[in-house]
Order: structure tokens, then C-alpha cells, then sequence
């Protein structure tokens, strides 16, 4: 669409400037305030333009069934960078597309590394670095791991089971270390410690935290009437090895062995039954058994379990659900970020030119941040009060000014606090 217009500006108007700054605030109206366009606290917009895009930009380049060349690709992202040159929220695009590139990347969905890179050029010739910089350092994790990996290798070949590891860089991933506590299994653990040791001793100063809740493993089920390799989570896994040593588990003893809270350990139980590898030990699977809920409910393998695949992710399954729950917190956190860049601008802005009159100082922070999104008012406002009744950087110099008619007109005057 936007491709037929600019051919209608080059042949039909022949890249007249003015019809072109009209058609480029044309694409920004339709992009940036339509219908499907919300508000969260009249802060935040929901972004759903910018998710959208997000979104697109993951099909494009994850491992899918489309018979579409790299080249071909290639050229559709072209077309969306473009398109993502109007968008006024980016950094809401931002954070939805650093969280699906984090699925592609430790899935392993990704269609190929060369286009994820290209991507990242491609954003980098409409942003400043430090938009794309937690997106390069999340690719270059994963090269720096691979090369880690096959080093760990090389001096772990006695290891009964293949390990590989993602070390993540705190801070460039969407991902937080857990500060609920999770008793490892021992099966799990004697991995970890290997690898753990390892680590320590090339990087004496680093500290691993692992995040179990997103770490993959494969084991072997052969309870059923024919065996299966089953992918799922540190958590799901700790659940399936404990049938190693019980036939029937309660919830109750789950939450007990494993450190589990309620919450979690119901949506991790939700995606072993939805699976169809447990079932609750009353018998026959019913639909009440995919919503557990008693502590005293007990839980067994399923003896009757059939796939037609070999194969068994239930991994993606519990990975994807906490995606699609974190979706709504996004707004939040791209508030959170917001005021901290707004605080950072005000500083900059002062700090550089030591006295200013309010509405010189909003245009000139709003002109700093428009690159990344456009800050609503209050929002402004607000963070600016709390500056000045913090009083560590700026303060009120006066209180109003006269304007060029003579008449008193209230208009307060800020000056940067001296080191």
C-alpha cells in the first residue's frame, strides 16, 4: 500500500516535497491514532499498532511452513521498517519485539542469524543505538554461548547427558532472576554444578543465576505403550522425575519437595494434564482434571497416553502461556522506563543549560525523546514535580516572568542544582 502511494508521488506529483511531508503525516495519522489504538492510565498508549508490527516482524522471521525465499524476506522487511519509521510508540515495539526475539532465539526458531542481523540493521538506520543495543547484545550472547558450549564440551566428554548452556547478559534480556525458591532435582542439579564450575573457573567474578522456569531438557518416557522423548521445562521435568520414585503425587507433596508456590505449581501441573501426560489418580481423565486445584489432588502418569509425533513439546506449551500472561505488563514496564528516560532528559536538558522557563524546558525534553515515543502531558508534568521536590538537581529559580505586553503572567523559571 504505502509502496503504491510513493509511486503515485514519484510519477504522478514528481517528488513534489510538499505532497510528500503530506503523505508521510498522512501514514503517521493512519498508523499512530486509529481504532484499534487504546490508552492505559492516558500515559501509555496499549500500542497495539506497535505490537502488531512486533508480531509481524516474528512471523517473518521465525521457522514457519511458507515457502518464501531469504530474499524475499528480506524485502517484506524492508517494507515494515518503513512503515515502523511512522510509529511514534517505538518503544513499545521495542519491548514486544525483545521478548519474541528471546522465544526465536532460545527456541532456536529463528530462520536464520543472517536475517536477524539484517533486521537489526535495518531498525538501526531509522533509531539511535541504544534502542537496538540490548538487540544486538542478545545476539551476540548466543554466539558468545555457542563458543562457550563447545569449549565446556570438549572438557566435560565424560558427561553421561549433553548439556549446552545461554548465558544471558542481565539487563539486555526480558527476563528477571526468579526470587522464588526451586529445589532442584538431582538429575538437573549434577548438571548445573558441571557446568557451574566450569564457568567459575574462566570468569571468577561473574555470578550464575539460572532460570529454570525457561531452561529446556529431553527425557525418555516409557511408561506408555510405546516410548516417547518428551522437551519440557527445568519445572515440568522436576514433576515428570518424581513419578521416578511414587506412582501418585499430591499437590500438596509437590509444593512441599519442589519450593513451588501455589500459582506456579498450578500452571505447570495445567500444562502436564492439557498435554495429557498426567492425569489425576481418580482414573479416567476428565475436564476437570486440567484445572487443579486442591492441594490433596492426586496426580498420576497417564498409561494411555498416545502421541502422533515421536516427539513431545510441552516445553513450548508452558513457555508460550507466560508470554501471553506477560503481555498485559508491558505497558506497565514501558511507563516505568518512560519516566526514567523523561527524568534523564530534564537533567540533560538543565544540566546544559543551567537556567530555563518551563515551556522552553518541555520543548526542548520533548524534542529529545520524540525519537522514541511521543510523552504525554501529565506524564511530563509529573515527573517534573517530583525533580523539583526531590531538589538534588533542579529547583525553582522564579516564580513569574512579564511577558512582552507588560502583563503579569505566571511562568516559573527552573535552574540546575550545582555539583
Amino acid at each position: 500500500f504505502h509502496s503504491r502511494w510513493r509511486l503515485v508521488l514519484e510519477h504522478a506529483f514528481r517528488n513534489d516535497p510538499h505532497v510528500e511531508v503530506a503523505l508521510g503525516n498522512s501514514f503517521k495519522e493512519v498508523i499512530n491514532r486509529n481504532s484499534i489504538n487504546g490508552a492505559v492510565d492516558d500515559d501509555v498508549s496499549t500500542g497495539t499498532s506497535a505490537q502488531l508490527m512486533a508480531l509481524y516482524s516474528h512471523h517473518l522471521l521465525q521457522k514457519h511452513t511458507h515457502r518464501l525465499s531469504e530474499e524475499e524476506l528480506d524485502s517484506l522487511m524492508d517494507h515494515l521498517v518503513v512503515l515502523f519509521s511512522y510509529l511514534e510508540e517505538k518503544d513499545v515495539f521495542q519491548k514486544y519485539y525483545l521478548k519474541k526475539l528471546a522465544l526465536r532465539l532460545l527456541q532456536r526458531t529463528s530462520w536464520s542469524s543472517r536475517l536477524e542481523k539484517n533486521m537489526i540493521t535495518k531498525l538501526k538506520t531509522v533509531c539511535s543505538f541504544g534502542f537496538i543495543s540490548d538487540l544486538e547484545r542478545m545476539n551476540s550472547d548466543m554466539e558468545a554461548s555457542r563458543l562457550l558450549n563447545k569449549e565446556f564440551q570438549m572438557v566435560s566428554q565424560e558427561a553421561v547427558v549433553p548439556m549446552t548452556a545461554s548465558i544471558l547478559t542481565k539487563g539486555a534480556w526480558p527476563f528477571s532472576i526468579p526470587t522464588q525458591s526451586f529445589q532442584v532435582p538431582d538429575e538437573i542439579r549434577i548438571l548445573t554444578e558441571a557446568f557451574g564450575k566450569f564457568y567459575k573457573q574462566k570468569f571468577a567474578s561473574r555470578k550464575l543465576s539460572w532460570l529454570h522456569s525457561i531452561s529446556v531438557g529431553e527425557v525418555k518416557a516409557h511408561w506408555c505403550h510405546k516410548s516417547y522423548t518428551v522437551i519440557a521445562t527445568d519445572h515440568q521435568l522436576a514433576i515428570l522425575l518424581a513419578f521416578n520414585k511414587a506412582k501418585a503425587i499430591t499437590m500438596r507433596q509437590f509444593q512441599k519437595h519442589y519450593g513451588f508456590s501455589a500459582n506456579t505449581l498450578t500452571v505447570i501441573l495445567r500444562s502436564l494434564l492439557t498435554s495429557g501426560l498426567l492425569i489425576s489418580a481418580k482414573g479416567k481423565p476428565t475436564a476437570s482434571d486440567k484445572k487443579p486445584s486442591k492441594l490433596d489432588t492426586r496426580f498420576a502418569l497417564n498409561p494411555r497416553f498416545k502421541s502422533n509425533s515421536f516427539q513431545v513439546n510441552v516445553a513450548r506449551l508452558l513457555i508460550n502461556r507466560q508470554d501471553q500472561q506477560s503481555d498485559p505488563r508491558v505497558a506497565l514496564r514501558v511507563q516505568e522506563d518512560r519516566k526514567m528516560v523523561l527524568m534523564a532528559a530534564i537533567v540533560r536538558v538543565m544540566k546544559a543549560r543551567r537556567h530555563l522557563e518551563h515551556q522552553v524546558l518541555l520543548a526542548e525534553v520533548m524534542q529529545q525523546v520524540m525519537p522514541f515515543f511521543t510523552p504525554n502531558k501529565s506524564l511530563l508534568l509529573r515527573v517534573l514535580k517530583s525533580l523539583l521536590d526531590d531538589g538534588e538537581f533542579i529547583r525553582l529559580a522564579s516564580t513569574s516572568t512579564t511577558d512582552s505586553s507588560h502583563s503579569s503572567v505566571s511562568s516559573p523559571v527552573y535552574e540546575f542544582v550545582m555539583e
